[in-house]
Formats: structure tokens, C-alpha cells, sequence
């Protein structure tokens, strides 16, 4: 079978014009989107605390802002990291949150926190 191809080169340029045709039809064919929808549903609440300790800053800061986020609505997980001087957490909420909506929800859980947050707000 492929001796008579290697014999005809006729045959294996037609199949070759056949696979370039497939693959020109099927680019037209292919929906592409050139945008795609990347909101994903992730909010980071980052603290600084220049004189803060790492111990500090997690127990006096991470902490609180963590059990304000537990339990929030369409939550999917949350992390955080501790640094002196430095706090950063992390709030996903599951795909298909709207943005916005879990914006809201962060700030509104971000009020309950203890009003020496807020001085620098």
C-alpha cells in the first residue's frame, strides 16, 4: 500500500491537497472568540503594617479578616499569608460569582472586622 504511493507521487500530492482543504474548511467552520470571558471571581485584601512582626501581623490582622470571610456566600476557598509588615488574603469564590457581587460581599464582611482597620480606609 505505501509502496504504491512511493511509486505515484501523484496520489500522495492530492492527499496531501485533501488535508490542506480539510484544514481550510474547518478553520472557517471553527468558532473562535477572540474575547473570551476571564472574570474570575477572586478578590485580595493585602495589609500593611510597617512595624508589625509576622506574629503580629497574622494574629492581629490575618486572623480577624479570615473569620470575617468564613461562611460568606458562594466562598470557595481561602488562603493567606503572613510576612512582617506584610498581610495578603485571598478570597475565591466559586466560577460564575459575578465580580462585582463578590466585591460586595467582601466589603460588606470587611465592616464586621474591628474599626482599627478601618482608620486607613
Amino acid at each position: 500500500m505505501i509502496e504504491g504511493f512511493i511509486k505515484n507521487p501523484g496520489i500522495l500530492v492530492i492527499g496531501v491537497l485533501l488535508i490542506m482543504a480539510g484544514g481550510i474548511l474547518s478553520l472557517k467552520t471553527v468558532p473562535v472568540d477572540l474575547f473570551p470571558d476571564l472574570n474570575y471571581p477572586l478578590i485580595n485584601i493585602i495589609t500593611h503594617y510597617p512595624s508589625g512582626t509576622a506574629l503580629d501581623m497574622e494574629q492581629l490582622v490575618t486572623v480577624p479578616i479570615e473569620n470575617a470571610m468564613m461562611g460568606a456566600r458562594n466562598l470557595y476557598r481561602l488562603r493567606s499569608v503572613s510576612a512582617p509588615g506584610f498581610s495578603q488574603v485571598v478570597v475565591e469564590f466559586t466560577q460564575g460569582t459575578d465580580v462585582l457581587q463578590a466585591r460586595q460581599i467582601v466589603y460588606s464582611r470587611l465592616s464586621q472586622v474591628d474599626p482599627f482597620f478601618h482608620k486607613g480606609l
